[in-house]
């Protein structure tokens, strides 16, 4: 393969290195998103190659008088080589113009290999790529913090199939930025494929048409209308479909979080306080209404056919659903601070696999037996709340409640738990892990040191556990050199300790 550095060693590409083949982003279509590089090339190309209907024909003002454009719309690839051969053979320099920019849905491997098998060179220049000029169109940053790091390129399967591990709904199950390429004409799909993967009704999703040229359309409704509100829009091709947690800050349904640069990132994502209650057998329902009447701040989602008739006017708070359980299981662990699944555990773990992201920002999960005899903490038993909440729901059935994490199996003192509990903040303790590693001590018996010389005391257990050893002065702690340490004072930790 002879595919070349778009940024060779000097930093500057040589217009005269040779006859060649460029393939070159042209933007997405306004002509001033057209790169420095790309505009020189085009000035200085012997031949341009371009898609007719997709590019911008202001971007070929820049080309010089007398060199020849083909319009390759419609024209076989052997053609294009053929041109792309004839040109650099006779010593001359190709342009191969490209909508935004070549790497994305560009269709320019199979130009790539031809070129391979004939020995020709050629280089390929980024463009600005549709993606980020519909992001522009509808004013959204596509990676929120604390909602998503991800963006998704896709599109759904059509002419070109797409591998069986990249199915939409599957990839959308991720609740990332997903951008959907070549898919406007068959939106029907897409809603139904967002559905599977959970996306309720209501969720934002925009259709942006020819982002960034003169005749540029954007389309912003939720899943229940779009299909409907792009059909009246006469859209059918050249835009692209985006959904996910930008779209949702954006309308106001949910709180975006500020990124490290302007602190305020150990904020948690907001949800609404209440907790839901979710059945899936008529035995479950039964049991899901008595939790209902007796957990405040509680939502039941049950299926329509399970509840007894006149159920709105037994309680206010019911929600009847006809859809995939996945569908409001995903949706309740989005919106709720809570989630009490009264089904199997299987169904929820398998459903909410997608969506986890980390016991300081899960909700607290909870699973009850359709009898009410156990609620098992699941997830976030900690900062989410799950073991409280396993022992409320306990109590309001008169069952027993199960919990698993190691600090109360073994009555040790919850360490994660003492920032919100006394208002203190907590320091050092993530993303590194070193609060996990703290707690890991503690639970596998090593040896752990305590200084605090500000706040309550009443955290501790006396006698503390045997592994945990109070001191009184950080000097002495450090001399002591434990395995872990927890430090609670009004004062900076000196570096030295901070570091170990």
């Amino acid at each position: 393969m002879r595919c070349e550095s778009t940024v060779p060693t000097s930093g500057i590409a040589n217009p005269d290195a040779g006859a060649r083949v460029y393939f070159v982003g042209a933007g997405p279509g306004d002509p001033e998103l057209l790169t420095l590089k790309a505009q020189r090339l085009i000035a200085s190309a012997d031949v341009i190659l371009y898609a007719g209907s997709l590019v911008n024909p202001a971007v070929l003002q820049h080309a010089r008088p007398g060199a020849p454009r083909h319009n390759s719309a419609g024209m076989p690839l052997e053609e294009q080589v053929a041109i792309m051969r004839q040109a650099v053979e006779a010593g001359e320099t190709v342009v191969r113009l490209h909508t935004g920019d070549p790497s994305v849905f560009g269709a320019t491997l199979e130009q790539m290999q031809a070129l391979d098998r004939l020995n020709i060179a050629y280089e390929i220049v980024p463009g600005v790529s549709s993606v980020f000029a519909a992001a522009a169109a509808l004013g959204i940053e596509l990676t929120v913090p604390e909602s998503t790091q991800t963006v998704i390129l896709t599109r759904l399967g059509g002419q070109t199939p797409t591998p069986a591990t990249e199915s939409l709904r599957d990839l959308a199950a991720h609740r990332t930025s997903l951008v959907i390429f070549l898919s406007v004409g068959m939106l029907e799909r897409v809603v139904e494929e967002l559905s599977a993967a959970g996306y309720p009704p209501d969720t934002p999703i925009a259709v942006v048409f020819r982002a960034s040229w003169p005749d540029q359309r954007v389309v912003r409704a939720t899943l229940s209308d779009i299909v409907a509100r792009v059909r009246d829009a006469e859209i059918t091709h050249q835009a692209l479909i985006l959904v996910g947690p930008a779209l949702a800050v954006q309308s106001g349904e949910r709180s975006g979080a500020r990124s490290h640069l302007y602190g305020g990132a150990t904020r948690l994502p907001q949800r609404e306080p209440t907790r839901a209650i979710v059945t899936l057998t008529r035995a479950g329902t039964r049991t899901g209404l008595r939790l209902l009447a007796a957990l405040p701040d509680s939502v039941l989602y049950a299926p329509t056919r399970h509840l007894p008739d006149g159920y709105q006017a037994i309680h206010g708070a019911i929600r009847p659903y006809d859809v995939a359980v996945r569908q409001i299981l995903q949706d309740a662990f989005h919106r709720h601070s809570g989630l009490i699944g009264i089904t199997a555990s299987g169904i929820v773990v398998r459903d909410l696999a997608p969506l986890l992201g980390s016991k300081h920002t899960d909700p607290g999960v909870v699973v009850v037996d359709t009898a009410g005899r156990y609620a098992v903490s699941l997830l976030a038993g900690h900062v989410g709340g799950g073991n409280r909440l396993a022992h409320e729901v306990a109590a309001c059935l008169g069952g027993e409640a199960v919990i698993t994490t190691a600090s109360d199996v073994h009555d040790l003192p919850a360490l994660d738990l003492l920032g919100p509990s006394y208002g203190w903040r907590l320091e050092d303790a993530e993303p590194d892990g070193r609060m996990t590693r703290v707690i890991a001590a503690l639970v596998n018996g090593a040896a752990v040191g305590v200084c605090q010389e500000a706040g309550s005391t009443d955290w501790l257990a006396d006698p503390p556990p045997v592994n945990l050893t109070r001191y009184a002065t950080l000097e002495a702690l450090q001399a002591a050199a434990p395995t872990a340490a927890v430090i609670i004072s009004h004062r900076r930790v000196p570096d030295s300790l901070r570091r170990r």
